[in-house]
């Protein structure tokens, strides 16, 4: 985790894919990669806005 907060690296990719399971929650996501809640939630936040500015710039709806 860096000094902002985030998750970078294998940490973010893994809550990412962890969270899009959709079998974990963001607490049981921090402990499993040793992490706090708030980076993994505030980590989701920005992988979410990313993937909305990529579907507008594409033009979809998402």
């Amino acid at each position: 985790m860096t000094g902002t907060g985030y998750l970078t690296g294998n940490h973010a990719v893994a809550a990412i894919v962890l969270w899009a399971g959709g079998q974990f929650n963001t607490k049981e996501i921090a402990d499993l990669l040793n992490v706090r809640e708030d980076a993994v939630c505030r980590t989701l936040h920005l992988a979410k806005e990313g993937a909305r500015a990529d579907a507008r710039r594409r033009g979809d709806d998402g």
